[in-house]
């Protein structure tokens, strides 16, 4: 009995772990959405949701929160006036990818 239960512990025969597998592979496919906004005056920034890692809230200078993350391996810090640019679902699909709860800070 304690041989048949370890193997049930084991991933390939977890239902659970399969389906968390299976759930994040498909969710990973579905963002497969594309942000694109004016970052600054000679930057056009475009890329992919899933391409946005390590985000943190974090305060500037001037007292606004900002969210920082790296894009395409930069690191890059959006504003409030970067995030009116961004569409909500896109806004909403970014703060997943990223863990981060922004939606109290960046609203419409």
């Amino acid at each position: 009995m304690k041989q048949v239960a370890g193997l049930l512990d084991k991933h390939y025969f977890n239902f659970r772990y399969q389906k968390y597998n299976y759930c994040q592979y498909f969710l990973q496919k579905l963002s497969n959405t594309t942000i694109f906004f004016q970052y600054d005056t000679e930057t056009f920034l475009s890329f992919k949701v899933y391409e946005a890692t390590q985000g943190v809230l974090v305060y500037l200078k001037s007292g606004e929160i900002a969210l920082r993350c790296q894009i395409q391996g930069a690191t890059y810090t959006l504003t409030q006036e970067h995030m009116i640019q961004i569409g909500h679902r896109e806004r909403q699909e970014l703060f997943n990818q990223l863990g981060v709860n922004g939606s109290q800070i960046f609203q419409d």
